[in-house]
């Protein structure tokens, strides 16, 4: 018997077994995903400070600005809350996202003052914000000449 025959594959009979595999593996892999519950999300502590924020945090870009119009997007920041994340990102520049941030901070009661506020809740979110434009005061250099 010639053994090069014996085992060699044809490129068809190849990718028919990968593809068999890469499925049947694949279905493997879903029937071990069933979880009661979601696992914690993973922290890390940030910079220097003593705070540690979630690994995967919400932007308020893209999805917090350009929301189709049946889409809430505080709604989704409400959602972050509960899933546990602590991290948030916004700017003045992202057109409403801002407004996006309070009207979620509303409904989460995060504002001080406010009735029923959740000062515990507050303290364990970090909010970052930016602007576009700089306003700090320029450095003037004045310039001695000497005749």
């Amino acid at each position: 018997m010639n053994t090069k025959s014996k085992y060699q594959v044809s490129r068809r009979n190849f990718i028919k077994t990968s593809a068999a595999t890469a499925t049947g593996l694949a279905f493997l892999s879903l029937e071990g995903c069933k979880l009661d519950r979601v696992p914690a999300l993973m922290k890390r502590s940030f910079g220097n400070f003593d705070f540690k924020v979630t690994t995967m945090g919400l932007g308020g870009q893209s999805s917090l600005q350009w929301t189709p119009e049946d889409v809430d997007p505080a709604s989704i920041i409400v959602k972050a809350l509960n899933l546990g994340i602590n991290y948030f990102d916004t700017s003045n520049y992202y057109g409403p996202s801002q407004m996006n941030y309070h009207k979620a901070f509303e409904r989460a009661n995060l504002i001080p003052d406010r009735e029923n506020y959740d000062e515990g809740l507050r303290k364990s979110i970090w909010l970052t914000s930016k602007t576009h434009m700089r306003w700090g005061k320029p450095i003037i250099l004045k310039v001695h000449t000497w005749t």
